[in-house]
């Protein structure tokens, strides 16, 4: 059980894990980095004071969703990595063949 101010930093922290999960579903980036840095200035300030026993299992569960959402949001970057690496080679590859065409039409 987590007293009245903690709760609110806490629930804070889980909103905000929350916000960062949509922002990858939508791939709103610059929104997940922003969401990100305020979790992590959060999570900075909460843990200063050493959590209570009272405090262990609302943390462990908060912790375990925050875990599952953080490994989700991993998945969705790395896919959009690799999907803008994709882009990007085939935006080169263009590139090129538009480089040679112009060169050989001069």
């Amino acid at each position: 059980m987590l007293d009245t101010e903690r709760d609110r930093q806490w629930s804070s922290i889980l909103s905000l894990t929350q916000k960062m999960l949509s922002a990858a579903y939508e791939s709103e980036w610059d929104s997940l980095i922003s969401y990100e840095a305020q979790r992590s200035k959060l999570l900075s300030i909460f843990f200063e004071n050493k959590p209570l026993p009272a405090e262990s299992e609302v943390l462990r569960k908060g912790i375990t969703k925050t875990m599952a959402a953080d490994k989700e949001i991993y998945r969705l970057s790395a896919a959009a990595h690799v999907q803008i690496g994709g882009k990007l080679n085939k935006l080169a590859n263009h590139k090129s063949a538009t480089s040679a065409y112009l060169k050989n039409t001069g």
